[in-house]
């Protein structure tokens, strides 16, 4: 985990031999020579770049591992190789706590296109956002409104939920509680 605890990361690699649990354990593997890459599939990270990671949590957070697939081009000697790769994420438990300051956005009328958001932690640490329900997706700390569905009945509830994931790495913090915090959409 870099200092800024929430940026990790996932490197793939070969095996040089067969591990202890296998038949024939210790027996050398033959390998491509071409490394093998990672694919996100879903779950509560964003890719960043090379091996980087950075946790960007979602409504199904709690509910949902983080999935990957580890890909490996064969040869005419070794076949194409596909791996999945689940990753839990678990929060520091053992640190000071944190608290997020989210305050309640106004409604809003239909037709607006973006709200700015703004939330702050106790501790000072940058302060994340995802969307639980409603037409809408965050894009750079904003509320983006997406079209509404023909025959919605108004008014319509959004619900934002604010987040903190906290830092494994000195000073180290908890996770913050996430705030969640409900407005209407009016015609």
């Amino acid at each position: 985990m870099d200092p800024d605890g929430v940026t990790f990361y996932l490197r793939p690699v070969f095996l040089d031999k067969l591990p202890a649990n296998f038949l024939h354990a210790g027996e050398p593997l033959d390998k491509p020579r071409a490394l093998p890459t990672l694919e996100w599939i879903c779950g509560a990270v964003t890719p960043v770049g090379g091996d980087a990671l950075r946790v960007s949590l979602d409504r199904s957070f709690r509910q949902q591992e983080i999935y990957y697939v580890a890909r490996a081009m064969g040869n005419a000697d070794i076949q194409a190789g596909v791996q999945p790769v689940a990753i839990k994420l678990e929060p520091s438990r053992e640190s000071p706590q944190q608290k997020i300051d989210f305050a309640k956005p106004c409604d809003v009328k239909a037709g607006r296109t973006l709200i700015p958001l703004q939330a702050k932690s106790d501790r000072g640490l940058p302060v994340g956002f995802f969307v639980i329900a409603g037409p809408a997706k965050i894009v750079d700390n904003r509320l983006v409104f997406t079209p509404i569905p023909p025959r919605t009945k108004f008014p319509i509830e959004v619900t934002v939920a604010a987040w903190q994931w906290g830092r494994a790495a000195e000073p180290k913090v908890q996770q913050a509680e996430i705030v969640r915090q409900t407005f209407l959409m009016n015609r």
